[in-house]
């Protein structure tokens, strides 16, 4: 025969689901309060989907520009754990709360380190810099960027 201390089954599992959404919670509260997002900065809409969704916002995906308003003490882009956000499609401004906004795209790496002009007359071609081997990459006709390999396998230049 099987004895639970409990005579509710779920006591144990309740007990660690409690404690998760309230540090869940906190963390929102926490990501609420401070907000990195700059004027200009393209976001998207982020539902949760055990979350009642805020009458306010558009559809999970739709993505929005950032906008700084004026208040009472200055230009600001979020205030209150809101964040002011102009939403494709539409031509006002409105309040998102922060945990329902994600960046839709960000800065991963700088390329600095990595490459440099080639050439004396600095016509934009970057040279990757490697220990082992060289490549070139401009911008072509089409716009598009196109690699070359500088050197070849036995480490002889391609172009001389």
């Amino acid at each position: 025969m099987i004895s639970f201390v409990n005579n509710n089954k779920t006591a144990s599992i309740d007990s660690v689901l409690e404690e998760s959404t309230q540090l869940r919670e906190l963390v929102q509260v926490k990501q609420a309060k401070t907000s990195s997002l700059v004027d200009g900065a393209r976001v998207y809409a982020y539902h949760n989907n055990g979350l009642v969704i805020p009458g306010n916002l558009p559809t999970q995906g739709t993505k929005g520009t950032v906008t700084a308003v004026n208040t009472m003490s200055g230009r600001k882009t979020a205030m209150d754990g809101y964040v002011f956000v102009k939403w494709d499609g539409t031509n006002k401004i409105t309040q998102a709360p922060l945990t329902n906004v994600r960046l839709a795209s960000k800065r991963v790496s700088s390329l600095e380190g990595f490459f440099v002009v080639a050439g004396t007359n600095l016509e934009g071609e970057l040279v990757h810099k490697s220990t082992k081997d060289l490549w070139s990459v401009k911008v072509g006709d089409d716009g598009k960027y196109d690699i070359e390999r500088m050197f070849d396998d036995n480490g002889e230049p391609l172009k001389v």
